[in-house]
C-alpha cells in the first residue's frame, strides 16, 4: 500500500503543477500512441475479466457514437423546447411550482433553466470528455493502428478529434498566460442579477443589494457603487461599479453575513 500511496501522492502533485485535466492528459497520450503505435502497447489480453468490462462500455459508447447526429438533434431539441417552454411561462403553471421539503435542509422543485443547462452539459461532455474515453475504449479493443484509420476515415469522428484539439490548445493557452492572485474581494462592471433585487440598505452614492438569479437559486449581497461625472461640456453620465460581498443557495447564510456587517 506504501507504493500506492506514493505514487498517487506523485500523481496528485503533478496535475496541481500542470493544471491540466487529467482527461486531455489522456487525450495527448492517445494521439502519440495513435501517431506513432509501435511505442504503444498492444491490446488487452481476451478472456479476462477485464476486457469484458472495456467490450460492455465500447458497445455503449458505440452507440452513442455511432448515432451521434441523431443524439446529439435530440438533446438540442429538447433544449431549445425546454427554453421555449420557459419563455412562454409554461412552467409557471400550478403543477410546476409545487415545493417539497426533503427533511434535510433542502427544497425540492421544479426548474427549466437547470434541465436546459443539464442538457448543454452532457452535450458538451459528448463532444469532449466522453469522446476522450471512447478513443481510449476503440484503441484497448482493437489497437492504435485501427483507432488512427477510424479517426482519418470517420468524418464525425474526425470532426470531434479536431474540436478536442482545438479545446486542448486553448485549455494550454489558459494555462500559459492566465493567473489567479488570491483576493478578498470581487469586483464587477456590471452585474447580471441587478433585474430582481431589494435594496437592503442605501445612502447618497452608494447601495447594498440582495439579488437572486433568474435561472438559479443563488443569492448575492452586493455593494454597488455609483460615480456621477460631470464633463464640462456635454450631459452628466453616471456609473455604476459592484462589490460582490457575499453568496449563497441559503437566503439564511446570507441574512446572518449582513447582520454580522451591521
Amino acid at each position: 500500500m506504501a507504493p500506492l500511496k506514493i505514487y498517487q501522492t506523485i500523481f496528485n502533485e503533478f496535475i496541481k503543477k500542470v493544471k491540466l485535466p487529467v482527461t486531455y492528459i489522456l487525450f495527448l497520450v492517445i494521439c502519440f500512441m495513435m501517431y506513432y503505435p509501435e511505442h504503444s502497447f498492444s491490446s488487452v489480453d481476451s478472456n479476462t475479466s477485464t476486457l469484458k468490462l472495456i467490450n460492455l462500455l465500447f458497445a455503449i459508447f458505440s452507440i452513442v457514437y455511432g448515432n451521434l447526429w441523431i443524439t446529439l438533434g435530440t438533446m438540442i431539441t429538447a433544449e431549445i423546447a425546454i427554453y421555449l417552454l420557459f419563455r412562454f411561462d409554461f412552467f409557471n403553471r400550478e403543477i410546476f411550482q409545487n415545493k417539497s421539503y426533503t427533511g434535510d435542509g433542502l427544497i425540492e422543485e421544479w426548474n427549466a433553466v437547470s434541465a436546459k443547462n443539464r442538457i448543454g452539459n452532457i452535450i458538451s461532455k459528448i463532444c469532449l470528455q466522453y469522446y476522450v474515453y471512447y478513443l481510449l475504449l476503440y484503441g484497448l479493443k482493437n489497437n492504435f493502428y485501427s483507432l488512427r484509420d477510424k479517426v482519418l476515415s470517420d468524418y464525425i469522428i474526425q470532426f470531434l478529434f479536431l474540436i478536442n484539439i482545438v479545446y486542448f490548445m486553448y485549455l494550454i493557452i489558459k494555462i500559459l498566460f492566465i493567473i489567479r492572485i488570491p483576493s478578498s474581494q470581487s469586483y464587477s462592471s456590471t452585474y447580471a442579477f441587478e433585474s430582481e433585487y431589494l435594496i437592503i440598505n442605501k445612502n447618497s452614492d452608494s447601495s447594498v443589494l440582495l439579488c437572486k438569479s433568474k435561472f438559479t437559486n443563488l443569492y448575492v449581497l452586493v455593494d454597488k457603487e455609483v460615480k456621477v461625472h460631470t464633463p464640462d461640456n456635454g450631459p452628466i453620465n453616471q456609473s455604476s461599479t459592484y462589490k460582490i460581498i457575499d453568496s449563497s443557495n441559503n437566503l439564511s447564510d446570507i441574512v446572518y453575513h449582513f447582520d454580522c456587517k451591521k
